[in-house]
C-alpha cells in the first residue's frame, strides 16, 4: 500500500507548527490562568442616562462584573461621564 507523502513542515500547503496557547482557567484549578469575568451589554440608548444607569445597576446586581455600553454618536459619548458619575453615586463598581 502506498503511504501518502508528508509535505515538509515549512511547506505553505502543508501543516504548520502548532502555536503555544495559554492554559484555560477552570473552577477546579484557578492557578492555570486568569479568572473568567462575567460580562453583559446594555440594550438601552446610551444617551438615555437614567435608563442606562438603571440597566447597568440591574446587571451588576445580577452578577455582571463588566458591563458594556454602546457609544455610537456624540450624544451617547457625552452621556458617558454622567452615567459613570450616576453609577458611582449608587455604589455600583462594574468595569
Amino acid at each position: 500500500m502506498n503511504k501518502p507523502e508528508k509535505p515538509p513542515q515549512n511547506d505553505i500547503a502543508g501543516p504548520s507548527a502548532r502555536h503555544k496557547t495559554p492554559k484555560s482557567w477552570s473552577a477546579t484549578s484557578p492557578s492555570r490562568g486568569p479568572p473568567i469575568v462575567v460580562q453583559s451589554m446594555t440594550n438601552t440608548d446610551t444617551a438615555d442616562i437614567d435608563g442606562t444607569i438603571a440597566q447597568v445597576a440591574a446587571l451588576a446586581r445580577a452578577g455582571s462584573e463588566l458591563v458594556r455600553i454602546t457609544v455610537d454618536r456624540e450624544e451617547a459619548a457625552a452621556a458617558v461621564p454622567h452615567i459613570r458619575d450616576g453609577l458611582r453615586k449608587r455604589g455600583i463598581s462594574t468595569r
